[in-house]
């Protein structure tokens, strides 16, 4: 009877393992999952968002990226005279730029509570003189995998 309890209970750590993390679909999943206290993921699928530049649509690159709702802020509709609610996050990091060396990498995502997602990304000079690049994506968090709407967010 040990072995089998044994047996069982190693099958289930196997199972919770091997799950993967569990996709959030909509504003609301999100906005729970940050207020009771968890961490979400997103993966942020380029090539599958509307892409403005100077108030233009242009292709959008063929480039993936992540980052964690850490820290995050909730604004409920009317509070900074916005039409939806949202939750924002944002973060930097020095990288270096095949194209323009080493810059700031500021990236802004806006979640709102129609399922509307608003990236914004810059690279600015590490003296903070120039933005060199400033991209705005538009998408919508997916409500399945391959989806295509943009972004893809995960319960951590």
């Amino acid at each position: 009877m040990k072995k089998f309890i044994a047996i069982l209970g190693i099958a289930l750590l196997a199972s919770f393992a091997l799950a993967g993390p569990k996709q959030l679909t909509s504003f609301g999943a999100i906005m729970n999952h940050l207020k009771a206290g968890g961490k979400v993921n997103l993966v942020l699928d380029y090539g599958q968002m509307q892409l403005k530049v100077d108030n233009e649509v242009v292709e959008s690159p063929k480039a993936i990226g992540g980052m964690t709702l850490e820290p995050w802020e909730f604004f409920e509709k009317g509070v900074v005279r916005n039409e939806n609610a949202y939750v924002v996050s944002s973060e930097t990091h020095l990288i270096s730029s095949a194209r323009y060396g080493f810059v700031f990498n500021y990236v802004r995502v806006r979640i709102y509570d129609n399922d509307k997602v608003e990236v914004n990304a810059k690279y600015v000079t590490t003296d903070y003189k120039q933005t060199v690049m400033d991209e705005t994506f538009y998408g919508e968090v997916s409500k399945k995998k391959g989806d295509k709407k943009g972004v893809g967010a995960f319960a951590q």
